[in-house]
């Protein structure tokens, strides 16, 4: 929340002398959303106007604190006032304040009326609350609570519509009490919001009768607070004698300027309840509903659980002189789904209350049962009968409130409501399906300035839903934009509305186990339900090879119809379509399978309904819209190269290294692509070595990442020491493609020594080394020379040179007779290096002096020889 120290000009004729100003600023009216031609809610006109609304009643007696809770409705940030009024009139104006859109703001009236200098212990310590804004329809929502957390009592008390110009507050002020005696009270506040005196004609119904009562005058933004036990014993009744009964307030004068607030408290139990005072206009059927009743002992899976047995009661008020029939029904979570049980068509006299408890009906219920809900039918005319639902827990200090909503009311299918999360503090959301068609519900979770979007959330017929806040956090899921709700996330808002044209209500309970208190919250938006305004395609691209499937979604974007507050539903298209099937295809399922390389525009169709007020039916008017959205999806291959291809085996020439490319076509960047080698068996003079080896495996630098723009990856390649042949794989997206070119791992040059008469070929190892006897020219000629020169000397004797090892076919290591990757020769590389073998025959000493003595002759080779590798002194090493 920000605070400026501004004044809102255009609002100076909402307020009354004596009011505290500080500083100047015009407030900017914040961008329209919608076609602002065509007829919206209640019959008007969206536009940007000075707003004003009302909560009847606020108290910082008797130990109570009231916190003004408020949620931004509007998909911008909006700027407001706030005008806290005393019991007298007396009004003090807050600074600007700013509340971002689905942001919850909690303002402490004892705190704001202290910074602003009044006494809250006088005058101030009750009264009411106005709230000033530029703004369309209802882009603010709020509830005012009173808590005295001491003796576990908590009141709310409803924000009411009195924007200039619309005429919205009712004529008529109707409630009902219920309850009296003993150490229950009950009160009603009623507020003038005007800056007249008014009067007011006041009524009490209760027995059977109606009683006049003295009318009421108000001085400008006066509250009265009225006592029925007061009002009774001027009649000589006692609350005993009259423990239920209704109150009606009707204003004087051709303006509706009052509202009001009612509550029943047992300061010594700690009982609380909250009297509404519904709108006679909004009452536009015979049916009345309440979502969310605790009954009985909650099972386990109940928010309720825990918290004690409950019993739920129903009060209704027959607001006629004729008699009524009153037939209700409990709803209930079914084991196949929503359930119902009834109870007999009840008798309801004219001008009565009547305090139905349910005890009689929970014989018939499969208990425990999480929650309930109540539906109320009555034989009148609608708006004939008000009434409340109010569950209380066994031991008398935990009631749980259910505001009635009446089934025609359009707006009771939205809400903007507060939440917190604590150790002791649960939030739960119900919505119940009033109709005998589903219901989809719009669903927005805000913490933090994180939007949560819940979809796909569908009501059966009947269905009441309860969604633990709590679990939504926790559970730390993704919605379709990617967005979680903020783990460690203790308070915030929840926006939800109704997505067909169907009865549905909602409200939030904030509970506080510890403490034996409940709130409820039911603050509404609109009263039509959500536009359809466009659709999106996700995600927008896909990149993907032939032959390889990804699937689309489409997520609708629908708008509140009052104020332009947004929600994303997932949703499924008419139709998909690729505008080139033959680079991929798509299915009735938005799978996409690419079938060659390009780019394809993806195409979905959905068409939903949107909405105009008709002033005549005074009802929402459903209109079909078609949107249509396109996405791409590419389909690329991709190819496998390297330069050079042919390197030198490690520690044994240079190079050592080649660079592997990767190329995708068409380009497409961003695509992880994976390398390994593979070596190619049999090669380099090895046979039957065991495969796959760390040991002959080279290293990729990188070994993985990404494309770049131009769609290329590139990594250096560098050989390990055994020559041979190796194949340079590449895998994207689980598809490998090995690469048309074998990168050579060799000495070039090397050549095999051929057969001769004056020398052996002796060594070789079948099966694993068959060919050692490879080496560079010089050194094979230089062997020959040796042979040829042996061959004429008498200390030869005749026998051939033994040559043993020299090099394999390709250089590098010449490993174990083995063959299994580890070194037996440490030289023998490069094609430089030979063996002879001075064992027997060969063993007379003559013959090693002469070998000897030959190999100090630069005239054969210039050749060194050492003694080596054998420790018995029998093999001669040569080296060229």
């Amino acid at each position: 929340m920000r605070r400026r120290r501004v004044f809102l000009p255009s609002l100076l004729a909402l307020l009354t002398v004596g009011v505290l100003v500080v500083g100047q600023r015009a407030v900017s009216p914040r961008a329209q959303s919608l076609d602002s031609s065509s007829p919206t809610c209640c019959g008007l006109r969206e536009s940007v106007a000075p707003r004003e609304l009302d909560f009847p009643y606020y108290s910082l007696r008797d130990a109570f604190n009231s916190t003004l809770l408020l949620v931004g409705a509007s998909p911008a940030p909006l700027d407001f006032i706030i005008a806290v009024r005393s019991a007298s009139g007396r009004t003090v104006l807050s600074p600007s304040m700013t509340i971002a859109s689905g942001e919850k703001l909690s303002v402490d009236l004892r705190m704001l009326l202290t910074e602003l200098g009044a006494d809250v212990n006088d005058d101030f310590a009750e009264g009411s609350v106005s709230i000033y804004f530029n703004g369309t329809i209802m882009p603010l929502a709020g509830q005012l609570t009173m808590s005295n957390p001491a003796r576990s009592l908590v009141l709310e008390s409803e924000m009411v519509d009195n924007s200039p110009g619309l005429g919205l507050l009712p004529s008529a002020l109707n409630a009902v009490w219920w309850g009296l005696g003993g150490g229950r009270e009950a009160r009603i506040m009623v507020s003038n919001t005007s800056g007249d005196p008014v009067s007011a004609d006041v009524y009490l119904d209760f027995q059977g009768e109606r009683h006049e009562r003295d009318p009421l005058a108000f001085a400008p933004h006066e509250t009265k607070i009225l006592s029925i036990t007061h009002l009774l014993g001027q009649l000589k009744v006692s609350p005993a004698q009259a423990p239920e009964g209704g109150m009606s307030i009707i204003g004087r004068g051709s303006k509706a300027v009052l509202i009001a607030q009612g509550k029943i408290t047992d300061p010594n139990t700690g009982f609380s309840t909250t009297l509404n005072f519904p709108d006679p206009k909004l009452q536009r059927a015979s049916a009345l509903h309440a979502s969310g009743v605790p009954i009985g002992t909650p099972s386990k899976d109940s928010p309720f659980s825990g918290t004690g047995a409950f019993l739920p009661h129903v009060i209704v008020r027959n607001l006629t002189a004729a008699e009524q029939a009153v037939t209700i029904t409990v709803e209930y979570p079914g084991e196949e789904g929503p359930a119902q049980a009834g109870l007999p068509p009840l008798t309801v006299g004219p001008y009565s209350t009547v305090d139905f408890s349910l005890d009689s009906v929970m014989g018939e219920l499969p208990l425990p049962l999480p929650f309930c809900s109540i539906r109320i039918q009555y034989s009148g005319a609608p708006g004939s009968v008000i009434g409340e639902v109010s569950s209380i827990e066994a031991k008398g200090d935990l009631v749980i409130d259910s505001r009635l909503a009446n089934e025609r009311d359009g707006w009771v299918g939205s809400g903007a409501h507060p939440w917190h999360l604590d150790e002791e503090t649960e939030s739960i959301l119900f919505l119940t399906n009033m109709s005998e068609q589903s219901a989809r519900i719009g669903f927005d979770m805000v913490a933090g300035g994180v939007h949560y979007y819940l979809t796909r959330l569908k009501l059966k017929p009947h269905e009441t839903r309860a969604i633990d806040l709590r679990k939504v956090r926790d559970e730390q899921k993704a919605d379709l934009k990617g967005n979680k709700v903020p783990a460690g996330a203790t308070d915030g808002s929840v926006v939800w509305i109704r997505l067909d044209h169907v009865p549905v209500m909602g409200r939030l309970v904030v509970l506080q186990r510890h403490r034996n208190m409940a709130s409820n919250y039911d603050c509404y938006i609109c009263d039509c339900p959500a536009d359809y305004v466009g659709l999106d395609v996700f995600p927008s691209s896909w990149t993907i090879l032939p032959e390889e499937s990804a699937l689309y979604d489409a997520d609708a974007a629908f708008q509140e119809h009052c104020g332009g507050y947004g929600w994303w539903e997932c949703v499924y298209p008419d139709s998909w379509t690729s505008l080139s099937p033959n680079v991929a295809t798509i299915d009735e399922g938005g799978i996409a399978t690419g079938q060659t390389g390009g780019t394809a525009t993806i195409k979905a169709i959905y068409g939903d309904i949107f909405f105009t007020y008709d002033n005549y039916l005074m009802d929402c008017v459903w209109h079909l819209r078609i949107i249509s959205a396109g996405g791409t999806c590419k389909v690329f291959t991709f190819t496998v190269n390297i330069s050079p291809s042919t390197v030198a085996p490690l520690n044994a020439g240079t190079p050592n290294t080649t660079t592997v490319t990767v190329q995708t076509n068409p380009y497409a960047p961003n695509q992880t692509v994976t390398l390994q080698d593979v070596r190619v068996a049999n090669t380099g003079g090895h046979l039957n070595h065991p495969l796959p080896n760390t040991n002959v495996s080279g290293t990729f630098n990188p070994s993985s990442g990404p494309t770049d723009s131009q769609g290329r990856f590139q990594s250096t390649y560098t050989v390990k020491e055994f020559g041979g042949e190796y194949q340079i794989k590449a895998t994207i997206h689980g598809t490998t493609v090995t690469g048309p070119i074998t990168l050579w791992v060799q000495i070039q040059g090397l050549g095999e020594l051929s057969a001769g008469g004056n020398y052996a070929h002796v060594g070789q190892i079948p099966g694993i080394h068959e060919q050692n006897w490879f080496g560079t020219s010089s050194t094979r000629n230089g062997l020959v020379a040796t042979a040829n020169a042996c061959a004429g000397d008498a200390k030869c004797k005749g026998l051939p040179v033994p040559y043993n090892d020299l090099s394999l076919p390709w250089g590098g290591k010449f490993d174990s007779n083995t063959g299994n990757w580890t070194t037996l020769h440490s030289e023998h590389r490069v094609g430089r290096n030979a063996d002879i073998n001075v064992c027997s025959p060969w063993g007379n000493q003559d013959r090693r002096d002469y070998l000897w003595q030959e190999f100090g002759d630069a005239s054969v080779g210039g050749a060194s020889a050492r003694l080596d590798e054998c420790s018995t002194k029998n093999c001669w090493h040569i080296t060229w």
